[in-house]
């Protein structure tokens, strides 16, 4: 079965929106010069999927979701909104799968978040 192995997300400011997501996620974030302004995002642990934060112009148009399984649902959206996110959609349950939310980083993107313990 197909699986996701790479995200990326638009950003006016990549550099910039990659500290957001290092301080909301721990991600790492490292420039990636054969694509412009591009940076190249690792999550921290072999089982997540790395994906990148390209400059707008440089995506086709539309936009993605992403969700990320977090151990703290609660905590993470606190720490989203303090680095400047907002919440979109409060935490909610999904029947058989767990909580999740959903919340908008600094520069408009949506993505959720989710716990799986229902």
């Amino acid at each position: 079965m197909p699986r996701l192995v790479h995200f990326e997300i638009p950003a006016q400011d990549p550099e910039g929106l990659a500290g957001f997501y290092r301080s909301t996620l721990g991600w790492s974030a490292t420039p990636f010069a054969p694509l412009g302004e591009y940076m190249i995002i690792r999550a921290n642990n072999s089982h997540e999927i790395n994906g990148g934060i390209a400059h707008s112009s440089t995506l086709p148009s539309g936009k993605g979701l992403n969700i990320f399984e977090v151990e703290d649902i609660e905590a993470v959206a606190d720490i989203a909104i303090g680095n400047g996110g907002k919440l979109v959609q409060p935490m909610h349950i999904v029947p058989t799968v767990g909580w999740r939310a959903y919340l908008a980083d600094p520069q408009g993107n949506t993505f959720g978040i989710i716990t799986h313990s229902a």
